[in-house]
């Protein structure tokens, strides 16, 4: 996360180096090693303490900034009052524009099932091998055997 009061090109990417190289004017740059899914992260934090009116927050990807849309839409609702922008680089959006706030909340809803989906399937292992009195690991085990021992074609369509 980049704040920026230079430049609205300004952002963050994986890379600090690169960074600091290609956007020497981004003013600091906060970090996260915590999760989107975890609603309090102290690089967040101190990022959304530090903005003040005309910076422009800048992410490298939306779905690292928040748990869910409405953890989204609240954040940004937050920076608005703040008239502090918003930049997610990856995913094009820019909500200083109607079209950026659209993609805005097209993108969160889209990392939101995305979220919703690998919870459910993490629920629906645990229940088979809840059902089943076997450890994930011994699932997950089986199969990757029976994906090695079957043919290529062995799931082909009739």
């Amino acid at each position: 996360m980049a704040p920026n009061r230079m430049n609205p090109k300004s952002g963050v990417l994986p890379d600090n180096e690169f960074i600091i190289g290609v956007f020497p004017e981004s003013e600091k740059i906060f970090q996260d090693a915590a999760s989107g899914s975890i609603a309090q992260r102290q690089g967040l934090n101190d990022a959304l303490e530090y903005l003040r009116e005309g910076d422009i927050l800048v992410v490298w990807r939306l779905d690292r900034l928040g748990r869910s849309l409405r953890n989204l839409i609240d954040l940004m609702n937050k920076l608005h009052e703040r008239k502090v922008g918003f930049k997610s680089l990856a995913d094009s959006i820019d909500t200083s524009t109607a079209t950026g706030q659209f993609s805005f909340h097209v993108t969160g809803a889209f990392a939101e099932l995305e979220r919703n989906l690998i919870r459910e399937r993490t629920m629906a292992v645990g229940d088979i091998c809840k059902r089943l009195g076997i450890a994930r690991r011994t699932f997950y085990r089986y199969v990757e055997q029976h994906k090695k021992d079957q043919p290529a074609n062995a799931y082909a369509s009739p």
